[in-house]
């Protein structure tokens, strides 16, 4: 996760800012719009954290979603700032536990009019399983016509897939990047509505090893928020621990189960329908 850096104010969000919060919304739409997601309450202080880095007020909100259908969980995170100049949003939506398949990950960070990253994959969370496909060309495409292709995040790169794109984006093209964007989400809730849960590709994978795998991944993801300085210097260390212990499930994040909490293995996820998200006022 970025920190947000100290800009002049500014009122009105720019517009990849904007673009950002209506990405937020598309997505969690489309991934939660056809499964039965129940929010989950979490904790007091957990679902939004203020903070300051440089004397810039940052805010961190949280929402997850849980289910008992192929979709296990949806969590989406955004950090953002009164001057509506910056911000990053984060997003995971993993399949129910025993359901081998793809990882939805997305990444972007904006700043001004410019998306500065945004990458976005369908995760195979077990190396040498999975490969392209064909409804996402299209997207891909889109993509690298609309920025320069950068190297790829190291949570959205474990496992093998090669969907997966990371791009600097141009500033004339914040809208089409998010319809690209929302195809991935598509992709990803169509891969769960087809028959033959276990395979990949048509592959059968082990559960045992996509399990394995799982685990590696959310783990990656628990240890890169609790190891962030910029995290911990804005936010406070012992707040930090508590929302990975409890937020991401003490790196249980792409497991599933039945409950949420420090070392459970469920995550929490966002409602099925929320507001669009909006920036501090």
């Amino acid at each position: 996760m970025s920190v947000l850096r100290h800009t002049k104010v500014r009122t009105a969000p720019s517009r990849a800012v904007r673009c950002l919060s209506d990405l937020a919304w598309r997505v969690e739409q489309r991934l939660t719009a056809r499964h039965d997601l129940e929010p989950w309450r979490m904790p007091p202080g957990l679902a939004c954290r203020e903070g300051r880095m440089s004397s810039t007020l940052c805010r961190l909100s949280t929402r997850v979603s849980t289910g008992t259908g192929p979709l296990a969980r949806v969590l989406v995170a955004s950090l953002d700032e009164p001057t509506h100049r910056t911000g990053v949003l984060s997003v995971l939506a993993v399949p129910a536990p025993g359901l081998a398949g793809r990882i939805f990950g997305l990444e972007v960070r904006a700043v001004g009019d410019r998306i500065a990253l945004l990458a976005v994959n369908l995760l195979v969370p077990e190396r040498g399983a999975g490969a392209g496909l064909p409804d996402l060309r299209e997207a891909r495409a889109c993509l690298e016509r609309a920025g320069r292709v950068v190297a790829m995040p190291d949570w959205l790169s474990m496992g093998s897939s090669v969907d997966g794109i990371a791009i600097r984006g141009r500033s004339d093209r914040p809208e089409e990047v998010a319809d690209a964007v929302t195809r991935y989400a598509a992709a990803f809730v169509e891969l769960l509505r087809e028959p033959g849960s276990g395979a990949v590709d048509g592959r059968v994978v082990d559960a045992e090893r996509d399990l394995a795998a799982r685990r590696r991944l959310g783990r990656h993801v628990a240890d890169r928020v609790r190891a962030s300085r910029p995290m911990r210097a804005t936010f406070g260390g012992a707040w930090v621990d508590r929302y990975v212990d409890v937020v991401l499930a003490g790196g249980e994040l792409c497991v599933g189960g039945p409950r949420i909490g420090p070392q459970s293995t469920v995550i929490p996820s966002f409602g099925a329908t929320s507001p669009r998200p909006g920036g501090l006022r």
